[in-house]
């Protein structure tokens, strides 16, 4: 027991110091934002919100969800109450992949990783909510032989938020087991990525409105909150300019649903090595 509770301590102290960093550094990007769009503001330019929709998509970029973080927690801590042996090593991973998860949005500064560190994270990511769904859910890596996956690079924070929306708006209240699929392949010479779910699908008219929030290039609010972004597409829309905002207006994502099959997110990328 003693020893499940140091296990536990020192998994709340490690993220504790992590929460403490990323909140630090969205202070810092949150008034640069303010001082950037002030000084936009005076001077009066004619590009200021290209400008300000980069801050937008770095703010974004950087955000945690505190009810993620929280929730997991808990499980962690429920699972700890219990005092079973046998339960440590599944405390031990958790705790280690939730410190990997979180570690992940502040070690790489810049904001395009490789496609190999993009998919490790969301591995993560998922075995943290098997974790905590009582493996409801299962996760499938489909990528093509000849893609190199270290050498891909790929705007960061790409694929996570897009299979969060699979296991809340597809899979939390489908009865039976969901899984997910990360497809990846090079057509041309350009990548493709789609993530699909056999979840519960999307009306036609609710996926009409979310395609038109994505194709929005007016849309720039970022104080929206948890239950706005499930209903209004915002984190695809995020997810979108960015794409568009780093490599162009050719590449960004689509999306397609039928209800009672699942939903996909395909998202086209340019085909950019390290090296370049």
């Amino acid at each position: 027991m003693q020893i499940i509770l140091f296990l536990l301590c020192a998994a709340v102290i490690i993220l504790l110091a992590l929460v403490i960093r990323l909140s630090r550094q969205q202070k810092l990007i949150s008034e640069q934002n303010r001082q950037l769009q002030s000084s936009l503001e005076e001077a009066q330019l004619p590009h200021a919100d290209t400008g300000m929709q980069e801050i937008r998509l770095r703010v974004l970029q950087n955000q945690i969800n505190p009810h993620f973080l929280y929730n997991t927690l808990e499980s962690i801590r429920s699972l700890a109450i219990c005092g079973n042996p046998e339960d440590l090593p599944q405390i031990a991973a958790m705790t280690a992949a939730l410190a990997r998860y979180f570690r992940y949005n502040i070690s790489y500064k810049s904001n395009i990783v490789s496609l190999d560190l993009e998919i490790n994270n969301v591995e993560q990511y998922m075995m943290i909510q098997r974790f905590r769904f009582q493996d409801r859910f299962e996760l499938f890596i489909d990528i093509d032989e000849a893609i190199p996956i270290r050498q891909i690079m790929i705007p960061k924070l790409l694929l996570q938020p897009i299979v969060e929306n699979s296991i809340f708006h597809g899979l939390e209240t489908k009865m039976d087991k969901g899984e997910i699929w990360i497809r990846v392949t090079a057509p041309g010479d350009y990548v493709r990525i789609t993530v699909e779910d056999n979840g519960t699908g999307i009306p036609d008219d609710l996926l009409f409105e979310i395609q038109n929030t994505i194709e929005d290039n007016r849309h720039n609010s970022i104080q929206t909150t948890d239950e706005d972004s499930k209903h209004n597409g915002v984190a695809l829309w995020q997810i979108n300019q960015q794409v568009k905002n780093l490599f162009g207006p050719e590449y960004g994502l689509h999306i397609y649903s039928t209800v009672g099959v699942g939903t996909t997110v395909e998202i086209r990328l340019p085909m950019i090595s390290a090296d370049e």
